[in-house]
């Protein structure tokens, strides 16, 4: 290989590394959960240096209740993984986890996660995509 090709490789690990490096930070500082949907994310940013800004939930979707679920009166707690682009646009959520697996939860977490939309978050000077994490509950509120 060329010195060019070396030198453009390392620094694509450099900006992986960092990448990963801050999506770290975001997961660690993650988001708080209520009701139905994740709140904004709790921005201390004490970990974060000057130069590097955590992703910011700036359009909170509703998720559908499962009907299934609601017939029931099941609650459950969804972990979901999205990653948030350089315009602060879902382009990937799964779910890690669910305590109530096969009742609808998991595809209405889902389907809300490619709903909201974030301030995206920043590295160096720029925009960076960043994988987030956290907590959606689902309770009812009947009274």
């Amino acid at each position: 290989m060329g010195r060019e090709v070396i030198m453009k490789l390392s620094i694509l690990c450099i900006t992986l590394i960092a990448a990963c490096a801050l999506c770290l930070i975001s997961c660690a500082t993650g988001h708080k959960t209520n009701s139905l949907t994740p709140n904004e994310t709790t921005n201390s940013n004490s970990s974060l240096n000057d130069e590097e800004i955590a992703p910011e939930l700036i359009k909170n979707a509703q998720p559908v209740y499962p009907p299934k679920a609601l017939d029931s009166s099941v609650t459950a707690v969804v972990v979901i993984k999205a990653f948030v682009d350089t315009l602060g646009i879902v382009k990937k959520a799964s779910v890690v986890k669910c305590s109530r697996p096969g009742q609808g939860f998991e595809e209405a977490a889902i389907k809300a996660a490619y709903e909201c939309r974030y301030k995206p978050a920043w590295q160096k000077g720029r925009k960076v995509g960043v994988w987030v994490q956290y907590n959606m509950n689902f309770t009812l509120n009947r009274e």
